[in-house]
């Protein structure tokens, strides 16, 4: 038997924490960031929010939304966007 402990008992990757956030609040949120990133009215964004709403579906066991605070995750879509 070795002295070395096992390494993927010792090295296993963190599992990300839920933010506990209910989802309402979560939709409410990543809206205002999306209508803030655009200059816009939270009225005046809705259909761009909830178009990129959709990349964050409310599906499966532990749906990514869940680990992912809604005004990153809004970051994270307006990132992807080109000029």
């Amino acid at each position: 038997m070795s002295d070395w402990p096992d390494f993927h008992l010792t090295h296993a990757p963190a599992l990300p924490a839920k933010h506990g956030i209910e989802r309402a609040a979560w939709e409410l949120r990543f809206h205002e960031r999306i209508a803030t990133a655009l200059g816009l009215s939270i009225a005046a964004a809705k259909d761009t929010a909830e178009a990129e709403l959709e990349s964050w579906p409310d599906e499966g066991a532990d749906p990514e939304w869940l680990f992912e605070l809604p005004e990153n995750a809004a970051d994270e879509n307006l990132s992807n966007w080109s000029e």
